[in-house]
Protein backbone atom coordinates (compact mmCIF):
# COMPACT_ATOMS: atom_id res chain seq x y z
CA UNK A 1 0.00 0.00 0.00
CA UNK A 2 1.20 3.00 -0.86
CA UNK A 3 1.79 6.25 1.79
CA UNK A 4 2.61 9.71 1.05
CA UNK A 5 5.78 8.97 1.52
CA UNK A 6 6.40 6.24 -0.33
CA UNK A 7 8.63 7.42 -3.54
CA UNK A 8 7.07 4.77 -5.95
CA UNK A 9 3.28 6.11 -5.23
CA UNK A 10 2.44 7.16 -8.80
CA UNK A 11 2.10 10.37 -10.32
CA UNK A 12 4.70 13.43 -11.68
CA UNK A 13 6.14 15.07 -9.01
CA UNK A 14 7.86 18.57 -9.51
CA UNK A 15 11.84 18.05 -7.92
CA UNK A 16 12.69 21.57 -9.85
CA UNK A 17 11.35 24.24 -11.77
CA UNK A 18 10.66 22.52 -15.30
CA UNK A 19 11.39 18.63 -13.73
CA UNK A 20 8.93 15.93 -12.81
CA UNK A 21 10.19 12.84 -11.18
CA UNK A 22 7.98 9.55 -12.53
CA UNK A 23 8.04 6.73 -10.84
CA UNK A 24 7.42 3.49 -12.91
CA UNK A 25 7.06 0.48 -11.78
CA UNK A 26 9.62 -3.15 -12.38
CA UNK A 27 8.06 -6.28 -12.31
CA UNK A 28 9.85 -8.03 -10.49
CA UNK A 29 13.00 -5.94 -8.86
CA UNK A 30 13.51 -5.21 -5.37
CA UNK A 31 14.09 -2.17 -5.96
CA UNK A 32 10.52 -1.67 -7.06
CA UNK A 33 10.55 1.34 -9.55
CA UNK A 34 12.82 3.22 -11.66
CA UNK A 35 12.75 6.80 -11.85
CA UNK A 36 12.39 8.49 -15.02
CA UNK A 37 12.91 12.63 -15.11
CA UNK A 38 10.84 14.68 -17.83
CA UNK A 39 12.13 18.10 -18.32
CA UNK A 40 10.56 20.63 -19.89
CA UNK A 41 11.78 22.19 -23.25
CA UNK A 42 10.94 24.87 -25.21
CA UNK A 43 10.60 22.28 -28.24
CA UNK A 44 8.40 19.54 -25.75
CA UNK A 45 10.05 17.01 -23.03
CA UNK A 46 13.22 15.46 -22.66
CA UNK A 47 13.44 12.49 -19.91
CA UNK A 48 16.46 11.33 -18.45
CA UNK A 49 15.73 7.56 -18.41
CA UNK A 50 12.86 5.57 -19.95
CA UNK A 51 11.56 2.58 -17.92
CA UNK A 52 11.31 -1.01 -18.49
CA UNK A 53 9.56 -2.03 -21.94
CA UNK A 54 5.94 -3.36 -19.96
CA UNK A 55 2.61 -2.04 -19.96
CA UNK A 56 2.14 -0.87 -17.21
CA UNK A 57 5.12 1.01 -17.10
CA UNK A 58 4.40 2.52 -20.93
CA UNK A 59 0.40 3.55 -18.96
CA UNK A 60 1.77 5.16 -15.48
CA UNK A 61 4.19 6.93 -17.86
CA UNK A 62 1.31 8.34 -19.90
CA UNK A 63 -1.10 8.93 -17.29
CA UNK A 64 1.53 10.72 -14.81
CA UNK A 65 2.59 13.04 -18.11
CA UNK A 66 -1.22 13.57 -18.85
CA UNK A 67 -1.10 14.79 -15.29
CA UNK A 68 1.27 17.41 -16.51
CA UNK A 69 -0.92 18.42 -19.54
CA UNK A 70 1.21 16.33 -21.59
CA UNK A 71 1.63 12.78 -23.57
CA UNK A 72 3.79 10.32 -24.47
CA UNK A 73 4.07 12.10 -28.20
CA UNK A 74 5.47 15.18 -26.24
CA UNK A 75 8.35 13.35 -25.49
CA UNK A 76 11.14 14.50 -28.23
CA UNK A 77 14.27 12.64 -26.59
CA UNK A 78 15.33 9.72 -24.13
CA UNK A 79 18.68 10.38 -22.05
CA UNK A 80 19.54 6.88 -20.96
CA UNK A 81 21.95 6.87 -18.28
CA UNK A 82 22.73 3.33 -18.50
CA UNK A 83 22.47 0.03 -20.45
CA UNK A 84 20.31 -1.97 -18.61
CA UNK A 85 16.49 -2.78 -19.34
CA UNK A 86 14.61 -0.80 -16.17
CA UNK A 87 16.29 2.37 -17.72
CA UNK A 88 16.55 1.83 -21.66
CA UNK A 89 13.81 -0.79 -22.87
CA UNK A 90 10.87 1.66 -23.06
CA UNK A 91 12.82 4.23 -24.98
CA UNK A 92 13.20 2.26 -28.56
CA UNK A 93 9.58 1.10 -27.95
CA UNK A 94 8.24 4.39 -27.64
CA UNK A 95 10.60 5.81 -30.48
CA UNK A 96 9.16 3.16 -32.85
CA UNK A 97 5.54 4.48 -32.19
CA UNK A 98 6.01 8.62 -31.82
CA UNK A 99 9.51 9.46 -33.14
CA UNK A 100 11.36 10.11 -30.27
CA UNK A 101 15.32 9.91 -29.78
CA UNK A 102 17.74 7.74 -27.95
CA UNK A 103 20.83 8.73 -26.68
CA UNK A 104 22.77 5.98 -24.78
CA UNK A 105 26.75 6.32 -23.34
CA UNK A 106 29.14 5.00 -25.75
CA UNK A 107 30.74 2.62 -23.42
CA UNK A 108 27.64 0.35 -23.32
CA UNK A 109 27.68 -0.51 -27.00
CA UNK A 110 29.74 -3.99 -26.58
CA UNK A 111 27.13 -4.91 -24.02
CA UNK A 112 24.26 -3.83 -26.42
CA UNK A 113 25.80 -5.62 -29.35
CA UNK A 114 25.83 -8.70 -28.07
CA UNK A 115 22.32 -8.70 -26.62
CA UNK A 116 21.33 -8.07 -30.64
CA UNK A 117 23.08 -11.22 -31.11
CA UNK A 118 20.28 -13.75 -32.50
CA UNK A 119 18.84 -16.73 -30.31
CA UNK A 120 21.23 -15.32 -27.22
CA UNK A 121 19.97 -16.99 -23.85
CA UNK A 122 19.74 -14.01 -20.82
CA UNK A 123 22.85 -13.72 -18.63
CA UNK A 124 24.78 -16.47 -21.08
CA UNK A 125 27.80 -14.12 -20.76
CA UNK A 126 27.71 -13.44 -16.67
CA UNK A 127 27.05 -17.41 -15.96
CA UNK A 128 30.39 -18.20 -17.76
CA UNK A 129 32.13 -15.10 -15.94
CA UNK A 130 31.41 -16.78 -12.56
CA UNK A 131 31.99 -20.16 -13.67
CA UNK A 132 35.49 -19.01 -14.78
CA UNK A 133 35.99 -17.22 -11.34
CA UNK A 134 34.91 -20.55 -9.18
CA UNK A 135 31.20 -19.49 -8.56
CA UNK A 136 29.97 -22.79 -10.22
CA UNK A 137 27.65 -23.37 -8.05
CA UNK A 138 25.93 -20.10 -8.29
CA UNK A 139 26.09 -20.38 -12.07
CA UNK A 140 24.43 -23.65 -12.39
CA UNK A 141 21.40 -21.91 -9.94
CA UNK A 142 20.94 -19.00 -12.05
CA UNK A 143 21.20 -21.01 -14.91
CA UNK A 144 18.15 -23.01 -14.07
CA UNK A 145 16.50 -20.27 -13.45
CA UNK A 146 17.01 -18.96 -17.31
CA UNK A 147 16.88 -22.65 -19.11
CA UNK A 148 14.58 -21.72 -21.74
CA UNK A 149 14.60 -18.46 -21.84
CA UNK A 150 15.66 -16.42 -24.59
CA UNK A 151 16.44 -11.97 -25.00
CA UNK A 152 13.69 -10.26 -26.44
CA UNK A 153 15.51 -8.51 -29.15
CA UNK A 154 12.66 -6.31 -29.93
CA UNK A 155 13.57 -4.64 -26.57
CA UNK A 156 17.36 -4.13 -27.63
CA UNK A 157 17.63 -1.45 -30.65
CA UNK A 158 20.43 0.67 -30.67
CA UNK A 159 19.84 4.34 -29.88
CA UNK A 160 20.09 7.27 -32.16
CA UNK A 161 22.97 8.71 -30.67
CA UNK A 162 26.43 7.46 -28.76
CA UNK A 163 27.36 10.29 -25.85
CA UNK A 164 30.44 10.32 -24.59
CA UNK A 165 31.27 13.33 -22.18
CA UNK A 166 30.79 16.65 -22.55
CA UNK A 167 27.60 19.25 -22.75
CA UNK A 168 23.98 18.27 -24.38
CA UNK A 169 21.67 21.39 -24.71
CA UNK A 170 17.97 21.07 -24.66
CA UNK A 171 15.63 23.44 -26.77
CA UNK A 172 15.31 26.65 -24.98
CA UNK A 173 18.64 26.84 -23.82
CA UNK A 174 19.20 24.19 -20.17
CA UNK A 175 22.34 22.67 -20.98
CA UNK A 176 22.82 19.37 -18.86
CA UNK A 177 26.84 18.15 -19.01
CA UNK A 178 27.00 14.18 -19.29
CA UNK A 179 29.54 13.25 -17.23
CA UNK A 180 31.28 9.56 -17.84
CA UNK A 181 30.70 7.42 -14.62
CA UNK A 182 31.89 3.79 -15.72
CA UNK A 183 31.34 1.48 -13.15
CA UNK A 184 27.72 -0.15 -12.56
CA UNK A 185 27.98 -0.76 -16.54
CA UNK A 186 30.84 0.77 -19.01
CA UNK A 187 28.98 3.65 -20.21
CA UNK A 188 26.96 4.88 -17.55
CA UNK A 189 26.20 8.54 -17.62
CA UNK A 190 25.39 11.13 -15.44
CA UNK A 191 23.79 14.24 -16.34
CA UNK A 192 24.57 17.66 -14.70
CA UNK A 193 22.62 20.76 -14.44
CA UNK A 194 25.20 22.63 -13.58
CA UNK A 195 23.22 26.11 -13.55
CA UNK A 196 20.30 24.83 -11.56
CA UNK A 197 22.91 22.50 -9.21
CA UNK A 198 21.07 19.11 -10.24
CA UNK A 199 22.37 16.18 -11.14
CA UNK A 200 20.52 13.20 -12.58
CA UNK A 201 23.06 10.17 -11.01
CA UNK A 202 21.04 7.22 -12.51
CA UNK A 203 22.40 3.90 -10.72
CA UNK A 204 25.90 5.53 -10.19
CA UNK A 205 24.70 6.25 -6.80
CA UNK A 206 21.62 4.41 -5.19
CA UNK A 207 19.97 5.50 -1.28
CA UNK A 208 20.22 2.22 0.64
CA UNK A 209 22.97 -0.25 -1.31
CA UNK A 210 25.99 -0.10 -3.19
CA UNK A 211 25.30 -0.07 -7.35
CA UNK A 212 26.70 -3.32 -8.96
CA UNK A 213 30.14 -3.14 -10.44
CA UNK A 214 30.92 -4.14 -13.98
CA UNK A 215 28.91 -7.61 -13.89
CA UNK A 216 28.04 -7.34 -17.54
CA UNK A 217 27.87 -9.01 -20.67
CA UNK A 218 30.84 -7.43 -22.31
CA UNK A 219 33.84 -8.01 -19.99
CA UNK A 220 35.29 -4.93 -18.96
CA UNK A 221 38.93 -4.30 -17.31
CA UNK A 222 38.94 -2.77 -14.29
CA UNK A 223 35.65 -1.13 -13.96
CA UNK A 224 36.10 0.30 -10.49
CA UNK A 225 39.58 1.69 -11.25
CA UNK A 226 38.42 3.25 -14.44
CA UNK A 227 35.38 4.86 -12.17
CA UNK A 228 37.77 6.29 -9.52
CA UNK A 229 40.46 7.83 -12.28
CA UNK A 230 37.01 9.39 -14.30
CA UNK A 231 35.89 10.85 -10.99
CA UNK A 232 39.36 12.18 -10.55
CA UNK A 233 39.46 13.53 -13.98
CA UNK A 234 35.97 15.42 -13.32
CA UNK A 235 36.42 16.54 -9.84
CA UNK A 236 39.44 18.33 -11.02
CA UNK A 237 37.80 19.50 -14.36
CA UNK A 238 35.22 20.96 -11.91
CA UNK A 239 37.71 22.91 -9.57
CA UNK A 240 39.28 24.32 -13.34
CA UNK A 241 35.95 25.77 -14.41
CA UNK A 242 34.49 26.77 -10.91
CA UNK A 243 31.71 24.28 -10.95
CA UNK A 244 31.06 22.39 -7.88
CA UNK A 245 29.54 19.43 -6.77
CA UNK A 246 25.45 19.47 -7.15
CA UNK A 247 23.29 20.30 -4.38
CA UNK A 248 20.21 18.31 -5.47
CA UNK A 249 20.46 14.39 -6.75
CA UNK A 250 18.49 12.86 -8.98
CA UNK A 251 18.54 9.38 -8.35
CA UNK A 252 17.31 6.47 -10.56
CA UNK A 253 15.72 4.66 -7.75
CA UNK A 254 14.37 6.33 -4.44
CA UNK A 255 13.85 10.34 -3.39
CA UNK A 256 15.86 12.77 -4.75
CA UNK A 257 18.60 13.89 -1.88
CA UNK A 258 21.07 16.72 -1.09
CA UNK A 259 24.32 17.07 -1.45
CA UNK A 260 26.16 13.76 -1.90
CA UNK A 261 29.01 14.57 -3.25
CA UNK A 262 31.16 12.26 -2.11
CA UNK A 263 29.78 9.26 -3.55
CA UNK A 264 30.71 11.22 -6.97
CA UNK A 265 33.90 11.99 -6.42
CA UNK A 266 36.25 9.02 -5.07
CA UNK A 267 39.77 8.98 -4.64
CA UNK A 268 41.45 6.37 -6.61
CA UNK A 269 44.29 5.97 -3.34
CA UNK A 270 40.58 3.57 -2.02
CA UNK A 271 41.77 1.31 -4.94
CA UNK A 272 45.38 1.29 -5.32
CA UNK A 273 45.64 -1.86 -7.36
CA UNK A 274 42.97 -1.09 -9.53
CA UNK A 275 43.25 2.31 -10.38
CA UNK A 276 46.75 1.96 -11.60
Amino acid sequence: MSSASDWTEPGAFEVSPGVHRIPLPLPNDGLRSVNVYAIATDDGLVCVDAGWAIEESRERLASALASIGAGLGDIRRFLVTHVHRDHYTQGPLLRREFGSTVSLGLGDKPTLDLLQQPDRSPLIDQLEQLTCHGAVELADLMGSFMRGHRVDQGQWESPDEWLTGGPVTLAGGRVLDAVETPGHTAGHLVFHDTTAGVMFTGDHVLPTITPSIGFEPAVTEDPLGRNAVCQQQRARQQDEQGKGDAKQDRLGHGKPVSMIGVHKRPDAEQYPARAH
